[in-house]
């Protein structure tokens, strides 16, 4: 079976390239910042390793021009049968361990990508598997749409509107959860916000039923 791995993670996937190096069933493609820990990801990576390096400070200009001009290319060419993503959203501008810049609405559109290359080659077959994320507001964001990547985005909380959808309003205007996942079954903290007026919703009970 031929697999592909996805990795976004603001750190390289050192372990994924060491484990899969030059076998030709798996491609792995990933963006990463560098320098940063582990240092590595650079240095002549085997044929089936897709390696970008992003610099500190870059965006989702840069994640996308990647995914487009690299990543897809890639996974055109080998077809993958499974998809798995390591999914870390320590990349997020607002993550307090790494100087990338990237927004809920790059996972969101990523992820998108990521289900048609699967719907195409796959039968639709894609795990997602949460990896970092230190800054919990933004991780819940940020994991939210990649569960759910069609619907509209989570609030931006620094301007209260919702990131990548400016001056229009969202058709599912309770679709935000303020905090991030607690665990199963557990949503006690968790606050719906309407994201067109930014009035918190009385209580948790669209998020419960919407888990199921």
């Amino acid at each position: 079976a031929r697999v592909a791995v996805v990795d976004f993670d603001v750190h390289h996937g050192n372990g994924t390239e060491d484990i899969f190096s030059d076998d030709g069933r798996v491609l792995m493609v990933s963006t990463f910042q560098h320098p940063l820990y582990p240092y590595c990801g650079t240095d002549m990576p085997a044929s089936n390793m897709v390696n970008v390096p992003l610099a500190e400070g870059s965006g989702g200009d840069a994640f996308r021009t990647a995914v487009l001009e690299r990543w897809l290319r890639a996974l055109e060419a080998h077809r993958p049968q499974m998809i798995l993503i390591s999914a870390g959203f320590d990349a997020h501008r607002e993550d307090p361990l790494a100087g990338l810049r990237f927004t809920e609405a790059d996972f969101a559109w990523v992820t998108r990508e990521l289900v048609a290359v699967a719907a195409r080659h796959a039968e639709g077959r894609i795990v997602s598997s949460l990896e970092g994320g230190y800054a919990l507001s933004a991780l819940g964001r940020s994991a939210t749409p990649t569960y759910y990547p069609d619907d509209p985005l989570p609030l931006d909380p620094e301007t209260r509107d919702a990131a990548g959808v400016r001056d229009r309003e969202i058709s599912d205007p309770y679709d935000f959860v303020e905090n991030t996942f607690l665990g199963p079954g557990d949503h006690t903290n968790q606050r719906a916000v309407n994201v067109n007026t930014a009035d918190e919703v009385p209580d948790s009970s669209w998020f419960t039923n919407r888990l199921g």
